[in-house]
């Protein structure tokens, strides 16, 4: 199952190069936010059959680190797209931080309520780390695609 949302992931990039290189920039969105989509579900499936094997149902219990292993992915993800924008444009940019919020929003109203003390200030702090170089890559990828000031000569 976790190799066929894999193929899925790789034939939505595939479409989203094809338009690009075509010059449906539409379209292209389109399909990469259809395979960032789809590879985000890839690993939060592949979070959960790391542990719980073949049961992939969510009635089964998860545990502390479970939720916290989630959050992990989800916001590595997220700065692995903001990484990206550079080369995918303010798409990659706006799903990374929208992943990131995302993310920030889980661990306050459902981690919290799951982990204990230290593992608990242990997560704010990741959390805000990863934050935080999520706002100092995003802020260098906007100053980038400014466009320079050249002096008069």
């Amino acid at each position: 199952m976790l190799a066929g949302y894999g193929v899925i992931v790789a034939l939505g990039a595939r479409l989203a190069l094809d338009a690009t290189t075509a010059g449906k920039r539409r379209e292209a969105d389109i399909h990469a936010l259809g395979a960032i989509a789809v590879a985000v579900i890839l690993a939060s499936l592949a979070v959960r059959a790391a542990f719980h094997g073949t049961d992939l149902r969510l009635a089964a219990p998860t545990s502390e680190l479970e939720t916290w292993t989630y959050s992990a992915v989800w916001a590595a993800i997220g700065l692995a797209l903001i990484g990206l924008a550079g080369l995918g444009g303010r798409l990659f940019l706006r799903a990374g931080l929208t992943l990131l919020l995302f993310t920030t929003a889980k661990v306050f109203f459902v981690d919290t309520d799951r982990l204990s003390g230290i593992v608990r200030a242990g997560s704010f702090l990741a959390l805000g780390a990863v934050l935080v170089l999520g706002a100092l890559t995003a802020r260098r990828i906007a100053q980038g695609a400014r466009p320079t000031d050249t002096a008069a000569d």
